[in-house]
């Protein structure tokens, strides 16, 4: 084509855009456009061709070509002539009758795209034409975009077709000059880019841009699909068209109130991805077309003249659809006289970080003028209507058609989604547009995404079976059972027995007692007891006599279990003599049931009257509050007889099982165990502290006690020794809940025996959901809701999010409690009225679980709206640490984050505390966790202090926990440079081994190595067997380093007259 030089000009902002995608990825399809056309009658190839020459002649931007090697800057070299070839090709023998032309159609149109273009070679353009039939050919235009946008393409389009209709009837078409393109060009670079700057930082002020969390929740990243999507080199597209009475509907009312339908659109398309994102800040890129009207006859000029930007809607949603419209409108306004800003400085100007997206998906709004039918007025050749086919490299490309049918079009990333998860985005767009068609002012929050057939899905998978109100006391289910199994042995401790009915006397005997003492329906009664079968007793006796149980655990610090025992306004408190010890004088009723043994006994074993109900309390179990103290969640008779007959559903547990009694008092698990047992005539064997921590110890338990049925944390479990599987045969059942389980444990242990991934809250009667799971490589779902349970994964505004979208887990149905003990503004927060139930009164339960449905029905945890964590299976609020180390004279601010470990998300997780002290008031890590031992328990002490000059804020204010650092590893002076002992030199190892470090220093804190009480455990049962002495895992836990533990197992062995070389 080639010949003389005509001019050399730089490139506009998108164009260098373009030209750099193009060369960073060439082997891609991106920004190669098709427009194909039909043309029924008689055709003149030759006279066609003509006339797309007219055009080259007339238009420079076809006769240039794209230079940026060996040169300064890139440079657009146009050319003094160029020629326009017309490629035909004959199909008629290939597609008799017309048959299999759009098969054929589409493989030459996706082969013609990936032949691409080299752009410093012109023309970027090609033309074909296909002969389908003796009077109907196809037209190709294909082209790169960095010469034209969609509408200069279309204006070429129909001025090459206007000059072969007046070529084919003898006619001269007109040769008038136009304005060239880099006047355009020339004209952007004149803009003031300073006021554009200011502009950009003002309008972008704040904003962050969040993940398009479909793409990771909605979809799975299959190896199979990317290699499609790394051979295809292209994005694919869905489509769909809104019904003619949609799209006048969405004009009418546009009108009305003085808004463009262009901003309808793009208003619905930004609520979309506000709940995708689930953010009610967004922003997307808007295909903006622009041609300055000082330029006289720049609207004849052919070229890009389009610029991407990005364009922010923030959602209120309670305010009506049309407000957020008119504020996208204002919006668009304001950007008019800063259209021509570069993309690439507007991200700069952003508060995005460097390599961030500022968006992932893009909207073109293509308003197509009607191409004349040429044909009907020459009666020679009828041009049908054509097709735009585009191409860019954003995850997700909208192209929006807005004739008398709307057309809606997402081309996508086939790495990133695939075409289901694409097509239900469409939907949801669709059913937008539908629903604002109906009602402009409906309020934004109101606007459900879901199609009526996800709805009728959703229904089905968030419904548990039926389940009708059981109408009897928790009670009654042990009552029952040890009328079946009298003999049959209950409960075990050690070398003590009780038969069902001895426990079921004893219980009665103390439920006699306790209604001497007044206790009856809704008084509540403390059981401060260590693990016993007392314990298990006085829970059926405070049930029996008619009144609720509120565990407290000895353990606990003396100022939780005051404020615990003072907030439940206890009526009665059971302990022991030993227990007793270990409680602040709270001045509270007592009794201590070790001292209690012959009042008890005098009393009568047979069964005791109460007015109890099934709505009456059964217990109060205190959790960590987000305020800075426990909050104690309400649960009545009716909710735990329904978890007990779902346990019955699901387990099969019966009187041939053991089951230990593994949780601890204080946390409902342990509720779960005991009515899991006793509710199914199974046997409950109860253990001391030391012998449940997982170790060799708990192995040896498990298999001295041919426990077959366990309930316990994943990371216990993963903590017991490799070869405790196939030590455990008689082990037929495994519950895991409260964390993650890994697809390695299952491998582990599933062989042989059934393990159930279970899934509550303690506000919903203990469990909620239910997966048996497999050992297939992926880590198993939050599984389905258990009988008489419903849940709902819903937005901020309370609607129901469709597949792939997170949303905060709400429960419904029997199980639900009545709330928190003198809470009642957070009671009315998290239990709020039940819109989807008929049952008069009812009330759902705001979780502050996100979850996520796949396209399968599996629901996956994906994390929190809130501080709330839970690490080891244990609930802990973050506030509720944050507020007690705030309490600390020297402490200004504080935060606390929980923290993966070094094998990744999910792994040995740890709390972090973030600290801004007074300056200069430096001190070692552990006086701040002697501090926070007074108020908090163990499990809620973080690992590790990091001291801060201030805590990070975003730019609204508020912390930024992204920006909190990584915690250091601080390697303390070892002082004199005197060696290990061997002694201690092996503990290290240990420690090293156990808490996956390379190596440990003597003096390094424990718990900021990322110890906790299962990694003492493991440390303690090694030691154990190494040495072949006894070691306790306090022993680990209070010394707190190597030397420390050292230097107790030193003891140890001394006093067992051993050698501190290990046994062997």
């Amino acid at each position: 084509m080639t010949t003389s030089i005509e001019g050399v000009h730089p490139l506009s902002p998108l164009q260098q855009g373009l030209l750099y995608h193009t060369i960073a990825d060439p082997g891609t399809s991106f920004y190669v456009d098709q427009i194909v056309q039909t043309l029924d009658g008689d055709l003149d190839a030759e006279a066609l061709e003509r006339a797309w020459q007219r055009s080259v002649d007339r238009h420079t931007i076809l006769r240039s070509s794209y230079h940026w090697e060996e040169i300064a800057e890139p440079a657009q070299v146009v050319y003094a002539t160029g020629t326009a070839r017309i490629e035909r090709h004959d199909w008629r023998d290939a597609v008799p009758d017309g048959d299999g032309v759009e098969e054929r159609l589409e493989d030459f149109l996706r082969t013609d795209r990936r032949r691409g273009f080299r752009l410093d070679r012109p023309p970027l353009f090609r033309l074909h034409l296909m002969r389908v039939a003796e009077r109907r050919h196809i037209l190709v235009f294909r082209y790169h975009h960095i010469l034209l946008d969609a509408w200069s393409a279309l204006m070429l389009l129909e001025e090459a077709l206007s000059s072969y209709d007046q070529l084919v009837r003898g006619q001269e078409p007109p040769s008038r000059a136009v304005r060239p393109y880099h006047d355009y060009v020339e004209w952007v670079r004149r803009q003031d880019m300073g006021r554009a700057e200011e502009f950009w930082r003002d309008e972008l002020a704040g904003f962050r841009p969040a993940p398009l969390l479909v793409a990771d929740a909605g979809t799975q990243h299959t190896d199979a699909r990317q290699a499609e999507a790394d051979t295809g080199r292209e994005n694919p597209e869905v489509s769909l068209v809104l019904g003619r009475e949609t799209g006048d509907a969405l004009r009418t009312l546009a009108r009305e109130h003085r808004l463009t339908l262009s901003t309808v659109l793009q208003t619905a398309w930004g609520l979309l991805l506000s709940r995708y994102t689930d953010q009610p800040d967004v922003v997307f890129g808007m295909t903006q077309t622009h041609r300055p009207t000082e330029l006289d006859g720049i609207e004849d000029t052919l070229g890009l003249f389009i610029n991407t930007l990005p364009l922010r809607m923030e959602l209120d949603p309670d305010r009506p659809f049309a407000d957020a419209c008119a504020q996208v409108q204002a919006a668009q306004t304001r950007l008019r006289g800063f259209l021509a800003s570069p993309l690439a400085d507007v991200q700069q100007w952003s508060d995005a970080e460097p390599g961030e997206p500022l968006f992932e998906s893009i909207m073109t709004i293509l308003n197509v003028p009607r191409i004349a039918n040429l044909g009907r007025r020459t009666g020679e050749l009828e041009v049908q209507r054509g097709e735009y086919r585009y191409h860019t490299n954003y995850p997700l490309a909208v192209l929006v058609i807005p004739d008398e049918e709307i057309s809606l079009r997402i081309g996508y990333d086939p790495g990133r989604f695939d075409a289901a998860t694409v097509e239900r985005v469409l939907g949801h767009f669709a059913t937008i547009l539908e629903t604002v068609a109906a009602d402009l002012t409906r309020p934004v929050g109101r606007i459900s995404l879901l199609t009526g057939g996800e709805r009728q899905l959703l229904d089905e998978w968030n419904t548990g079976a039926a389940a009708t109100p059981p109408g009897v006391c928790a009670q009654r289910l042990f009552e029952e059972q040890a009328a079946l199994t009298p003999d049959a042995p209950a409960v075990t401790f050690g070398e003590t027995l009780l038969t069902y009915r001895q426990l079921d006397c004893r219980a009665n005997q103390l439920a006699h007692l306790l209604q001497e003492h007044g206790i009856g329906p809704e008084a509540r009664v403390g059981l401060c007891l260590e693990r016993s079968i007392d314990l298990v007793v006085a829970m059926l006796g405070v049930l029996k006599a008619g009144g609720a149980f509120v565990p407290l655990d000895p353990a606990y610090p003396q100022d939780r279990l005051d404020f615990m025992s003072r907030d439940a306004e206890l009526s009665l408190l059971l302990t022991s003599s030993t227990a007793k010890a270990h409680l602040p004088g709270l001045g509270i009723r007592t009794l201590l049931l070790d001292e209690q043994t012959e009042a008890i006994d005098r009393h009568s074993t047979d069964p005791v009257s109460s007015d109890v109900r099934p709505d009456s309390l059964a217990y109060v179990i205190y959790t960590s509050g987000s305020t800075g103290r426990p909050k104690g969640a309400l649960i009545t008779h009716d909710g735990l007889v329904n978890s007990c007959l779902a346990q019955r559903d699901e387990f099969g547990v019966g009187t041939e099982d053991r089951v230990l009694q593994w949780a601890s008092p204080s946390f409902d698990a342990s509720v779960f165990e005991v009515f899991l047992a006793l509710g199914a005539g199974a046997v409950l064997c109860l253990a001391s502290q030391e012998d449940v921590m997982p170790g060799q110890g708990l192995v040896d338990l498990l298999a001295r006690e041919r426990i077959t049925f366990l309930v316990m944390a994943p990371s216990a479990l993963a903590a017991l020794p490799p070869e405790a599987p196939e030590r455990l045969p008689a082990l037929r059942g495994i519950v895991l809940g409260g964390e993650s389980i890994s697809p390695a444990l299952l491998e582990r242990w599933c062989p042989g025996r059934r393990i159930f991934n279970v899934y509550g809250h303690t506000e919903t009667s203990i469990w909620a959901t239910v997966e048996e799971c497999s050992a297939d490589g992926q880590p198993p779902s939050v599984g389905r809701p258990v009988r008489g349970v419903r849940l709902h994964l819903l937005d901020g505004s309370g609607q129901p999010v469709p597949v792939g979208i997170p949303g905060e887990l709400c429960l419904g149905g029997i199980q639900v409690g009545r709330g928190y003990l003198n809470r009642p503004e957070l009671t009315a927060e998290r239990f709020v009225p039940d819109p989807f139930s008929d049952v008069p009164d009812a009330r759902l339960y705001r979780s502050g679980d996100l979850l996520c449905r796949r396209p399968d029905g599996r629901l996956y945890f994906v994390g929190r709206v809130d501080g709330q964590a839970k690490i080891r299976g244990l609930r802990i609020e973050t506030g509720e640490v944050e507020s007690a180390l705030r309490e600390h004279p020297d402490v200004k601010d504080a935060a606390v984050q929980v923290r993966d470990g070094a094998e990744g998300a999910g792994a040995d997780q740890r709390l972090v505390a973030y600290l801004v002290i007074r300056p200069g008031d430096e001190r070692p890590e552990e006086d701040w966790r002697v501090f926070l031992r007074r108020t908090l328990p163990d499990y809620m002490v973080p690992n590790s202090f990091v001291t801060l000059d201030s805590l990070p804020l975003t730019a609204n204010g508020k912390l930024d926990y992204a920006a909190l650092p990584e915690p250091r590893r601080n390697v303390p002076a070892d002082g004199p440079a005197t060696p290990l002992t061997p002694l201690e030199s092996r503990v290290a190892e240990l420690w090293a081994q156990t808490l996956g470090l390379d190596s440990v220093g003597p003096h390094e804190d424990y718990f900021a190595l990322g110890g906790n009480s299962i990694k003492a455990t493991q440390i303690a049962s090694r030691i154990r067997q190494e040495w072949q002495v006894e070691f306790s895992v306090r022993a680990v836990l209070d010394g707190g380093t190597v030397t420390d533990c050292a230097a107790v197992l030193a003891q140890a062995l001394a006093a067992a007259g051993a050698d501190e070389a290990p046994a062997g």
